[in-house]
């Protein structure tokens, strides 16, 4: 931009910016919080929306002392109760020669009035071959505020994007040479670091004096961090060429949780009454409900229990994730050793027993949390049933003392 802001003195957060455009024409635009236009019991005598008058004023004082130049009037809003934490967006037309500049700009909804302080720098034109400021605009913005030669555009006066918007840029080119030929633009991307990572030069037709040109960018492999959008246009005829760059910042946006495979499945992670309230709320309630409880544990670590569990104990009957030994690898995790008994005849001093078997057992050792785990076969139909916790060391004891009993018994 060609235009300098700097922030003196704000009551609130109002964000401001000034594009220049062609013949002194510019236009002023801001940014308030609609919390300091209008009070939540409006929006709530008024129902679903609201319409709003409130005045503005902007004075823009020359630094060289010449004539102020006053801009006041009145603005319409109209919000609906689903905007209420959202923005007033608007801009004000001025004609401004270039110099520096303070101003005053003040918003009065019939409360306490709301007043910006700031300073501005309007750099002049030197050649006949120039363009207006470069606008930076969301591609999937839904509200148009600014259109301009019939493109429709939300101006973001602090250009901050997520890695799943599309960068759209702006920008009109005065002093073109109408020869039927072409003027070339090269658009660039530039990290904090000067490297290169967007590069692409176009050859545009001339049918005017004054064009306008375009560029979407996606951003979705760009990673959080300050860029600059850098612009050359260069005009054959003339043999002049303009540099225009401006600053754009990308934060990753977090994928949304409940979007995820597994989201919902958090009946293995709390109790049956738990899950049952969690049942019982409305659509919002359990959107806001796993937002909350996402937040505070490792999605993909259970994730990649799940699907383990499901890999190692499914069979015939169920998913291993519904499985006793699946719920429990899905809430604790891997054991450090398994151990693992049984499907061996029962041998007794005086007699064997053929074709008995004794019930197969699998003992899970978690060394890092001091427990065992005993599980087993219950109906000899491969699901093993949790049969009891132990501190560390237990069931080795147990062995030892089966052995013991067993060997005395052989003994007598």
């Amino acid at each position: 931009m060609n235009i300098i802001i700097y922030f003196l003195f704000s009551i609130i957060d109002i964000q401001t910016a000034l594009y220049k455009f062609d013949e002194g024409y510019c236009e002023f635009w801001y940014r308030i919080p609609l919390a300091h236009i209008f009070s939540m019991n409006e929006f709530t005598i008024a129902g679903d929306s609201i319409i709003k008058e409130y005045a503005y004023e902007i004075t823009v004082y020359p630094s060289e002392g010449r004539d102020s130049t006053q801009r006041k009037g009145i603005k319409i809003a109209v919000i609906r109760n689903n905007q209420k934490d959202g923005y007033i967006i608007d801009c004000i037309p001025l004609y401004l020669p270039s110099g520096a500049f303070s101003y005053r700009f003040i918003i009065n909804s019939g409360g306490e009035k709301i007043m910006k302080n700031s300073e501005i720098v309007v750099l002049p034109d030197t050649t006949l071959f120039y363009t207006s400021d470069i606008i930076l605009s969301s591609k999937l913005a839904r509200d148009a505020h600014f259109i301009r030669q019939g493109i429709q555009l939300f101006p973001l006066l602090n250009p901050v994007y997520s890695n799943r918007d599309t960068l759209f840029s702006y920008l009109e080119i005065y002093g073109l040479v109408p020869d039927t030929l072409f003027y070339e633009i090269c658009y660039q991307v530039r990290d904090s670091l000067s490297n290169i990572l967007f590069n692409q030069k176009f050859r545009r037709p001339k049918y005017d004096y004054k064009q306008f040109d375009t560029l979407s960018i996606s951003l979705s492999n760009y990673s959080t961090g300050r860029y600059k959008l850098f612009m050359e246009i260069f005009e054959p005829a003339l043999d002049l060429k303009i540099q225009k760059e401006c600053d754009f910042e990308v934060k990753e946006a977090l994928p949304d949780i409940t979007d995820e495979e597994f989201a919902w499945e958090i009946k293995y992670l709390v109790s049956e009454k738990d899950y049952k309230k969690f049942c019982g709320l409305n659509y919002v309630g359990k959107i806001q409900y796993l937002k909350k409880f996402w937040s505070k544990r490792n999605y993909r670590e259970f994730e990649n229990r799940l699907i383990e569990a499901d890999k190692k104990f499914s069979n015939s009957f169920m998913k291993g994730r519904d499985t006793p030994m699946g719920k429990f690898y899905i809430t604790n995790g891997p054991p450090d050793e398994i151990k693992r008994y049984g499907l061996e005849r029962i041998k007794t001093p005086n007699q064997y027993r053929d074709g008995e078997l004794e019930k197969a057992h699998e003992l899970w050792i978690y060394e890092s949390k001091g427990i065992e785990v005993l599980f087993t076969d219950t109906d000899k139909d491969g699901i093993y049933e949790s049969v009891n916790i132990f501190r560390l060391g237990h069931q080795e004891f147990m062995d030892w003392l089966k052995d013991r009993r067993e060997l005395e018994g052989y003994l007598r």
